[in-house]
């Protein structure tokens, strides 16, 4: 990937930054929260990793939809967020997890196909 055109511009280092910092944002709370279940015993306390990585999620979506001007990103951004919402209110609520899989495909399997089939072949 070093020597792929565009890796240098403004835009490609941002989007870099603020997807890598998305990933340790929720590796932080997957640590967390297994540190909260081995420490106190807490076994629902995995339950919340779906909620923040949905709100991570959703605030690089519509990074990337801003910063590309891609706009049509910006409502899968706003979709991640919602479903960021609704785990939080489903927590600890066994059909969560349902509920996780249709939003992964919603935000996270459309858009990504999307974008991947809208990179230059010498891209991809």
């Amino acid at each position: 990937m070093r020597h792929k055109p565009g890796r240098s511009a403004i835009g490609n280092r941002i989007d870099r930054t603020i997807w890598r910092a998305t990933a340790w944002a929720i590796l932080s709370v997957v640590a967390g929260t297994l540190a909260a279940m081995a420490l106190r015993g807490d076994t629902g306390a995995p339950n919340a990793i779906m909620a923040a990585a949905f709100g991570f999620y959703g605030v690089a979506l519509l990074t990337t939809a801003h910063m590309s001007e891609q706009r049509w990103l910006a409502s899968f951004g706003a979709l991640s967020l919602a479903a960021g919402s609704v785990l939080w209110a489903l927590n600890d609520e066994p059909w969560a997890y349902l509920a996780a899989a249709l939003a992964a495909i919603l935000v996270l399997v459309i858009p990504g196909a999307a974008m991947m089939r809208h990179e230059p072949k010498a891209t991809v």
